[in-house]
């Protein structure tokens, strides 16, 4: 009976057995995103819209770049701006198959356009740029089936934003906060 057993147990161990899909050593994702952004001293917060993509390696890093377009509604310099940032993404492991988390930080510039009347305030230049920097983190989920390469994450963003020099280097505080919703497309 134990030779039966043993037999039965040493053919079943020689079964082929479907192995786990391999992490992929990198992909690339592409993406879209809405949100809210407040930049002290400028405005009270209002919509922001951008795209992004990036490159992944072994599910840990990443290296994104992103554009986003912010026009708030009740701006008194009635100012349009276009924020261009590269990001790098650091990835723990993940939680469970379909959620990970992410810090994320980076580098920015923001171009931003005026459209005022020169007869009730004169500001001269109606463009200005500047840069800096921004830090935060977020959360992913994915969605649709565990196997394969290709397939479709929902993304929750928060970066503060980091762009005026202070005097005093020791108080720095951030300028603003960029959250986003959106979707990445894993490919």
């Amino acid at each position: 009976m134990l030779a039966v057993v043993l037999a039965a147990s040493a053919a079943f161990a020689q079964e082929e057995r479907p192995a786990a899909p391999p992490v992929p050593q990198h992909s690339a994702y592409a993406g879209v995103r809405i949100g809210y952004l407040e930049v002290e001293g400028v405005d009270s917060g209002s919509l922001n819209v951008g795209l992004t993509g990036g490159v992944e390696w072994r599910r840990a890093i990443a290296i994104e770049g992103s554009i986003d377009y912010h026009k708030p509604e009740y701006d008194q310099y009635a100012r349009s701006t276009i924020a261009l940032q590269l990001s790098l993404c650091l990835y723990p492991p993940p939680i469970g198959s379909r959620l990970r988390i992410y810090g994320v930080g980076g580098v920015g510039w923001y171009y931003s356009e005026y459209d005022v009347d020169p007869d009730v305030i004169d500001f001269g230049d109606r463009s200005a740029s500047d840069g800096g920097f921004h830090a935060g983190g977020g959360l992913e989920v994915r969605m649709g089936p565990d196997a394969g390469p290709s397939y479709a994450a929902f993304v929750v963003d928060s970066r503060w934003l980091f762009t005026r020099k202070e005097q005093f280097p020791s108080e720095k505080r951030s300028d603003g906060i960029l959250a986003t919703v959106g979707f990445r497309f894993f490919f």
